[in-house]
C-alpha cells in the first residue's frame, strides 16, 4: 500500500500511512511539527519576519473492526486535544473513543 495525503475539511489534512507503525507515524509528525515551527514567513523586499507558523497533529492507529467514522473521530479528538493543550504539538489518540464537547 502507498501513503496518501489529502485535504480534509477547511484547514485540516489527513495522512494515511498504512505500512508505518504508530511510533514511526508519531516520529514523522513530530519531525514535521518541529520543521514547520522553525520556518518563518518573511517580507520579500527586506526579509523582515512577519509570521511564524505552527501545526498541531492528532495521530491514531487503526483498530481492527473499527468503522471509518470511529477512526476519524478518534484522530479528530486527538487533534483538538493538541489544540486545547496549547497547540503546536503531537497528540496520540487513545485506543478507546474520547468524547469532547
Amino acid at each position: 500500500m502507498t501513503s496518501t495525503a489529502a485535504l480534509f475539511g477547511g484547514e485540516e489534512f489527513v495522512v494515511l500511512l498504512p505500512d508505518t507503525r504508530i511510533d514511526g507515524a508519531q516520529a514523522l509528525a513530530e519531525n514535521l511539527r518541529s520543521t514547520i515551527e522553525r520556518s518563518r514567513i518573511r517580507r520579500s523586499d527586506n526579509q523582515q519576519e512577519i509570521a511564524q507558523i505552527t501545526v498541531s497533529f492528532g495521530i491514531a492507529r487503526y483498530c481492527a473492526g473499527e468503522s471509518a467514522n470511529d477512526f476519524v473521530s478518534r484522530v479528530d479528538n486527538a487533534l483538538y486535544l493538541s489544540k486545547r493543550l496549547g497547540r503546536n504539538r503531537v497528540t496520540l489518540a487513545s485506543e478507546r473513543p474520547m468524547r469532547f464537547s
